[in-house]
């Protein structure tokens, strides 16, 4: 392909990053200067050079996509500077809701980026996640899993060929 273009866009660089702190509420745990020292850390270890880092103190990991300033400044910093990587301490510091986080998750990969983590937690490097993003699941911190004590789906099978008026067969 060739010409520094992919699909497209411009090629990004994952050598760059963009960060990105929310909080909610001022007591947190993991609060605004705790979640900018992880940044760093993660930064310094990767050799990634951190381009900026963009806060929205008070705003809801459910509010929409566009109404979140810090958010919105950061991705202007990933295409300013080619940054190829949007990073937060935690997945759920993105959104708290499945379809936002899906959202900006898909937002961010048109570009030729990819959303991070600092725990690691779901960065992308898994089968899992490539499994999961096709049958349209987002991992999620509040997602039951089995090995966290939630109980296991129970499959139903049944052997006729129409249920409900579908033609199963």
């Amino acid at each position: 392909m060739g010409g520094g273009r992919r699909r497209g866009h411009e090629v990004r660089s994952h050598t760059r990053a963009v960060g990105y702190i929310r909080v909610s509420t001022e007591d947190q745990t993991l609060g605004p200067d705790a979640q900018r020292a992880a940044l760093e850390r993660w930064a310094s270890a990767r050799s990634v050079e951190l381009v900026g880092v963009f806060e929205d103190r008070g705003v809801s990991g459910a509010t929409a996509l566009d109404r979140r300033p810090g958010l919105l400044a950061a991705l202007d910093c990933m295409a300013e500077h080619r940054a190829g990587l949007l990073v937060a301490a935690k997945r759920d510091r993105f959104a708290r809701d499945v379809i936002l986080a899906a959202q900006l998750e898909r937002l961010v990969e048109r570009v030729g980026a990819k959303l991070m983590s600092t725990d690691g937690a779901s960065d992308g490097d898994s089968p899992r996640r490539g499994r999961d993003r096709a049958r349209g699941i987002v991992e999620a911190p509040w997602w039951p899993r089995v090995d966290q004590g939630a109980p296991p789906v129970r499959r139903v099978t049944t052997s006729r060929s129409v249920v409900g008026g579908v033609r199963m067969r």
